[in-house]
């Protein structure tokens, strides 16, 4: 009876050695599941020294646009006092009463002109209108 306790014993133990060795990995499956992943050689490849050198450097970039280049540049409150709406508003109507006086004094001999000026006044009020 001892000698069946021993054989049921090591087939126990030989039924979970097999259990374990299907869970285990072997350097095969290691080899071909790390063949997956790029490589040192591989990344090298991607993008080379030569490649990285194209792109700009701190350097370069401090060079393109230093602080007191940037500083002189137009602010944006420069470029709001350059135009404001209420200045092209302006700028529309002073324009147009020039072209009203001169549409008005003409004696009307060139018509030509006179077209091109409503054409002129046209221009400037639908300018003024998009803004």
């Amino acid at each position: 009876m001892n000698k069946n306790k021993t054989d049921q014993l090591l087939e126990k133990i030989d039924k979970r050695l097999d259990s374990i060795e299907e869970r285990m990995v072997t350097k095969t499956d290691l080899k071909n599941e790390l063949s997956n992943y790029a490589t040192k050689k591989d990344l090298k490849e991607m993008a080379s020294k030569k490649d990285l050198d194209r792109f700009a450097t701190k350097k370069d970039l401090e060079l393109m646009a230093s602080k007191k280049d940037l500083e002189s540049m137009a602010t944006k409150k420069d470029l709001k006092s350059i135009a404001t709406k209420k200045n092209l508003k302006k700028m529309e109507v002073r324009i147009i009463k020039k072209i009203n006086f001169v549409i008005d004094h003409f004696d009307g001999e060139n018509t030509e002109i006179k077209q091109r000026l409503d054409k002129v006044e046209k221009r400037v009020g639908l300018y003024a209108s998009s803004i």
